[in-house]
């Protein structure tokens, strides 16, 4: 063995400030009714907010916890939806 990198949650927080006090890779703390399709909360998870015509997508939503594209794209199926704009995935196999 040449190296060894602990990462602990101790290491996490002290080196990602933003990653929370327990040191979560996670964005959020997530309980069961978080995971998943209901990321970041029940009430948010289709990217819809109480005000009509603001969406919000972001690392702590759908799929995982992360930066990525996923969230974007899941956030914009449902913007097409409901303002019936051009469904680029209708059609292909994914």
């Amino acid at each position: 063995m040449i190296g060894y990198l602990p990462m602990t949650p101790y290491d996490i927080a002290k080196s990602l400030p933003n990653m929370g006090p327990e040191g979560n890779w996670a964005v959020i703390d997530n309980i069961p009714s978080q995971i998943g399709k209901f990321r970041p909360v029940p009430e948010l998870a289709r990217h819809r907010t109480p005000i009509n015509n603001l969406y919000a997508t972001g690392s702590a939503w759908h799929p995982v916890g992360c930066g990525s594209s996923w969230q974007g794209y899941n956030c914009y199926k449902i913007i097409a939806e409901d303002f019936g704009l051009k469904k680029p995935w209708e059609g292909h196999p994914w």
